[in-house]
């Protein structure tokens, strides 16, 4: 026979819940952003137009720090899932 055990959902989320939900949707916007910004510049140039320098800045500048952010997001998941 099963037991039918009901999950109550917690009034308030954990710390390390909100870190890696603001960790991930952070790095993924900057992500996104540095790919629109990548392609923009590619499809400028394919027209045979002048690219401003910060197109092409902003993708050398925000893509290591959006990888950055999901590395750290993946070490709060692991450790989170470890400690139960």
């Amino acid at each position: 026979m099963t037991q039918n055990v009901e999950r109550r959902p917690e009034a308030g989320r954990s710390k390390e819940s909100t870190a890696f939900t603001v960790l991930s949707v952070a790095g993924g916007v900057l992500a996104a952003i540095c790919v629109v910004s990548g392609v923009a510049m590619l499809l400028l140039k394919a027209a045979g137009q002048h690219v401003i320098p910060l197109l092409s800045q902003i993708p050398l500048l925000l893509l290591p720090v959006a990888f950055i952010l999901l590395i750290v997001a993946l070490l709060v998941a692991v450790r989170r899932r470890r400690l139960g």
